[in-house]
């Protein structure tokens, strides 16, 4: 029986997968946008954009794991037909960004001064200190958006989430090239116009998506306005124990790569730009697992919640199978094309060859840890369906910084491999977690049982 049904959920996790899938590529393009018009400001103001943007971020992905926790929370509340813990859930998360703005704000608003203790030069810091402030509002209505992205992505409504993303990307560049050189009235704000293109932007996705969950007839059961200002501290307390790993698994993923990308400048500039084309690539590949991993983790959700485990698994089988073709498919295709997705970066750019064969060094390392990598990737979405982020995060903390990164530090520099040193460890920290967590996802297959109709438990 089960095996019958684990052809059928592909489909599903497919249609669930697609739109996030979008959503992050449009998300990403968004970003893009906002490097190069920076740029056009001259190369002071983008490496000061550059440099505030990468410190918003390691802020702003720790928060987001809190809120993050909402999906599995909501998904297996729908599952087992608890209409009350979804509004309940939903309205602790507004009162855990409101929580989480208050550290965030000040955090980034003040990044100059941790951005000093990195000895980041003083011009870049004072040209990028009124971008800042404008991201730290930003920080504030981007948590509140996503709450209302975890909300549907839960409810499998995720096409609506991409249809705003799709809206939202033209937006900002309008938004940009609006506050950047200023019109109409409006002054021209420079690099600070490009953070209050963000804040517009966020502002708008927040308003949108709110409109949309109060105005559909679907939501309306949940009475969401019911008891707003109500704190329940079973549900905020429960969106921080489960997200709070969430976030420093964000946190240690995204801490290991701006780290060895702090490493390979001081190394050499060839090297570091031919890291920049493998990270970049990189960002672009990740979007495919990424959305496969929230969708296997709504699936999951749903199936635990009815107690259903011959479905849970049946997702689990699916998605890990996905994950695995897709991760063999990486490894063939940046393999064979690893020199020419390394040339449309380097463009008529000539004297580049050195950067070109690291390039394509760094891309092939990549693309060995692949299909480990997707693994591990879609392993902790369906991890984070069942509740279980704890030990998904020691597993992550292990493997990228114990195990990854003092591989990187062993090879680059104790035994002068340079860049590439860096990049094993780095593949090998991937590859890693792609096991261990595939190891924890099998502990929880052999640990459910079937008792009386049908029953689910689960042994954490």
């Amino acid at each position: 029986m089960q095996a019958q049904r684990t052809p059928s959920e592909t489909l599903p996790l497919l249609r669930i997968a697609w739109p996030l899938v979008m959503a992050s590529l449009l998300s990403m393009g968004i970003s893009i946008t906002d490097v190069v018009m920076s740029a056009w400001l001259g190369p002071l103001q983008l490496a000061a954009g550059a440099a505030m943007s990468d410190f918003y971020s390691v802020v702003y992905y720790l928060a987001l794991g809190v809120i993050a926790a909402l999906s599995p929370i909501i998904g297996q509340a729908l599952g087992a037909g608890d209409r009350r813990t979804v509004r309940r859930a939903t309205q602790q998360a507004f009162w855990v960004v409101a929580l989480l703005c208050l550290p965030g704000v000040l955090i980034i608003g003040h990044s100059a001064w941790f951005l000093s203790l990195l000895q980041v030069k003083a011009e870049i810091i004072q040209a990028g200190i009124p971008y800042a402030r404008m991201m730290a509002l930003y920080f504030c209505f981007m948590l509140l958006a996503m709450v209302w992205h975890y909300f549907l992505s839960a409810h499998k409504q995720t096409a609506v989430i991409f249809r705003a993303m799709l809206a939202i990307l033209p937006l900002n560049a309008l938004c940009n090239y609006l506050f950047m050189y200023g019109f109409w009235g409006v002054p021209a704000l420079g690099l600070a116009g490009i953070g209050f293109a963000s804040v517009v932007c966020a502002t708008t996705l927040f308003a949108a998506l709110t409109v949309y969950v109060l105005r559909h007839r679907q939501y309306h059961r949940y009475r969401l306005d019911k008891g707003l200002l109500r704190f329940d501290g079973t549900q905020f307390a429960a969106l921080f124990r489960i997200g709070l790993p969430i976030g420093m698994i964000n946190l240690a993923e995204l801490g290991v790569f701006l780290l060895a990308t702090v490493i390979m400048g001081a190394i050499s500039v060839e090297v570091l730009a031919a890291h920049t084309i493998a990270i970049r690539m990189a960002g672009v590949i990740y979007a495919l697992p990424l959305g496969l991993a929230q969708a296997a983790a709504v699936r999951v959700a749903w199936s635990v919640g009815a107690k259903d485990a011959p479905a849970v698994w049946a997702a689990g089988r699916s998605a890990c199978a996905l994950a695995l073709g897709l991760g063999l498919a990486y490894l063939i295709l940046l393999t064979l094309f690893s020199e020419a997705i390394a040339g449309l970066f380097l463009q008529g750019q000539g004297g580049m060859d050195e950067t070109l064969a690291l390039a394509q060094r760094f891309l092939i390392l990549l693309a060995l840890a692949q299909p480990l990598a997707c693994l591990g990737t879609v392993a902790g979405g369906l991890l984070r369906g069942c509740k279980d982020t704890r030990v998904p995060m020691v597993i992550t903390l292990v493997c990228y910084w114990g195990l990854g990164f003092a591989t990187a530090m062993v090879l680059a520099f104790g035994l002068g491999y340079g860049g590439t040193g860096i990049w094993i460890g780095l593949a090998l920290g991937d590859a890693l977690v792609g096991i261990m967590l595939s190891l924890r996802l099998n502990r929880y297959r052999r640990q459910l049982k079937l008792p009386d109709a049908g029953a689910l438990v689960l042994k954490g």
